[in-house]
């Protein structure tokens, strides 16, 4: 799991070894770092948003099902 992050992170700082311009790979590590925290924020809210089927219910909590929870679900659920 630790290479899925490290092997795009040195793949852009090589990038910029082989151009000659090392700041041109860290400014994209920094491009890809921001989207990816974007879209890990959208995802959490997505997720802990309740279902807009179930409002009339008054359900509280996020919608578990078909969730991997055998790790336990974070502490907002």
């Amino acid at each position: 799991m630790l290479a899925i992050a490290v092997l795009p992170a040195s793949l852009m700082i090589t990038f910029g070894h082989m151009t000659n311009k090392p700041r041109a790979g860290w400014v994209l590590l920094m491009v890809m770092l921001a989207l990816f925290l974007v879209g890990l924020a959208v995802c959490d809210w997505a997720e802990m948003a309740p279902p807009s089927q179930l409002t009339g219910l008054h359900i509280v909590g996020a919608n578990m099902e078909g969730k991997e929870v055998r790790f336990g679900v974070v502490s907002r659920c």
